[in-house]
């Protein structure tokens, strides 16, 4: 799981960081990894190839950008390395550089499949204001400041696994167009 946090504000990318650990240290408990497999698994048998099956525990990665242009060029490059980020917290306000929302826009212009997740305290931007510049709808999420550790893990893990399931999803359509 590769997770982009852009924000300004070093005391939270230190909240950030503790939302992922464990006591040892380790990426989120497995309670959060069965309700994720639970939720974007088809429920059929384990043997069927064809079914839509959660990718397997996977190791988390976060990388963290300070301002819009940092986090933009970072999506940049994860890109170039064929690493992607399935997931972005994207803080709204980040002075003196782009605020979230043009931040938000260029990542998507840039990576389509990415999963965003609008962070603030503040409503400078409305939801549908930012949906319209950063959507699909289906891809931007919102979560206000504070958060809970929990509530940031779980949207991580769940929109990893969902960015996992759209892959999947996006391979086997191209398989089945070069059937026909």
């Amino acid at each position: 799981m590769k997770v982009l946090i852009v924000d300004d504000e070093a005391v939270l990318h230190d909240a950030y960081r503790r939302s992922f650990e464990t006591s040892a240290g380790a990426v989120a408990d497995h309670s959060l990894e069965a309700m994720a497999n639970s939720l974007f698994s088809n429920g059929s048998s384990a043997g069927n190839e064809n079914s839509a099956q959660a990718a397997p525990e996977q190791e988390l990665q976060c990388v963290f950008a300070s301002q819009g242009l940092q986090g933009v060029a970072q999506v940049e490059q994860s890109l170039a390395e064929n690493a992607p980020f399935q997931v972005a917290f994207i803080d709204i306000r980040m002075p003196p550089g782009i605020d979230g929302k043009e931040t938000a826009k260029r990542i998507r212009a840039i990576d389509p499949n990415i999963n965003l997740v609008i962070v603030s305290a503040y409503s400078d931007h409305g939801i549908t204001e930012i949906a319209k510049v950063a959507g699909p709808p289906d891809k931007i999420f919102y979560i206000s400041k504070p958060f809970a550790a929990d509530e940031v893990r779980q949207m991580a893990v769940a929109l990893s696994r969902r960015w996992d399931v759209d892959k999947l999803l996006e391979q086997k359509m191209a398989e089945l167009a070069a059937s026909e």
